[in-house]
Order: structure tokens, then C-alpha cells, then sequence
């Protein structure tokens, strides 16, 4: 039992001993000296360089054989009224549509494209209607080429 006094003293001896160097040299505190900087390639691909830069263009061109035509016929018809320019535009479209079907092209491939009714304005008056104007556009698409020099020599007759 005699041992526990001896431990008791050492540790208050050692307390008072770290008291008196705190209070001696307040500014005094150790830390741990930060580890060395190492260069390493992982570290030196972090960093980037601004000055540099790299710009890449390019063309190309492909030349190919035509598979198909877009061609794109209007429409334009004026009246009085609405039902009577309407009359007059079904009428003649519709012409249009039987002679490119007589020239062998499918109904599949002929589409409205365009269609739009106007109304057409006194001069003087901008708030007096005169009449209506429709522009119907239809688009043929010909997916035999061939089909497009008879259809020309069809319709320039």
C-alpha cells in the first residue's frame, strides 16, 4: 500500500510541472509539422494549363446516287367567299392529283404540304375583306427516278 502514495505524488508532481510550463510559455503549443510535399504525376495532372488549347475541324462529302425526288406543286385560287374559293382550289388540285396519278405515282406519295386561306384586303381600307385567297401545296415523293423524266415531259406538253 505503500506504492499508491508514490503513484499519487509522481502524478500531481507532473501536473504542476505542466501547469508551470503552460503558464511560463503561453505561446508555446506543439503541432504537427505537416507532412512533405510530394510531386507526384497524379498532383501534376490536377493542375491545368490554360494556355493551351486544341481545335480540330473537319468536312467531308459523300457522293451518292439520288434515291428519291421531293417535288412540290401549288395551288393558287381566289374568290369572293370562303366556300367559293374553297370549291375552286379542291377543283383544280384535285386535277393535279389524277394526272400525276395517271403518270403512275401512288396515292401514298402525294400529301398536302401546304394549305393555307388568306384573306384578301382593300386597298384603302384595310378592315374591308374583298375576297379570300387559298395556296394549297402538295408534295410528291418519287422513289423511282425514272418516273420523273416521263412526268416532265408529261406536264411541259
Amino acid at each position: 500500500m505503500n506504492r499508491l502514495p508514490t503513484i499519487l505524488n509522481s502524478g500531481i508532481t507532473c501536473a504542476l510541472i505542466f501547469i508551470l510550463v503552460t503558464i511560463t510559455f503561453p505561446n508555446f503549443s506543439v503541432q504537427a509539422a505537416p507532412p512533405p510535399l510530394i510531386e507526384t504525376p497524379v498532383a501534376s495532372k490536377l493542375t491545368c494549363n490554360t494556355g493551351r488549347s486544341v481545335q480540330v475541324s473537319g468536312t467531308a462529302v459523300v457522293n451518292v446516287s439520288p434515291d428519291r425526288v421531293l417535288i412540290q406543286l401549288g395551288v393558287q385560287s381566289n374568290a369572293t367567299t370562303p366556300n367559293k374559293v374553297e370549291t375552286a382550289n379542291t377543283k383544280t388540285i384535285n386535277r393535279v392529283i389524277r394526272s400525276l396519278k395517271a403518270l403512275g405515282i401512288d396515292e401514298k406519295n402525294i400529301v398536302t404540304d401546304w394549305y393555307v386561306i388568306d384573306p384578301i384586303y382593300d386597298d384603302y381600307d384595310p378592315l374591308t375583306i374583298e375576297g379570300y385567297r387559298i395556296n394549297n401545296i402538295i408534295a410528291i415523293t418519287l422513289r423511282d427516278i425514272t418516273t420523273l423524266v416521263s412526268a416532265k415531259s408529261y406536264l411541259t406538253k
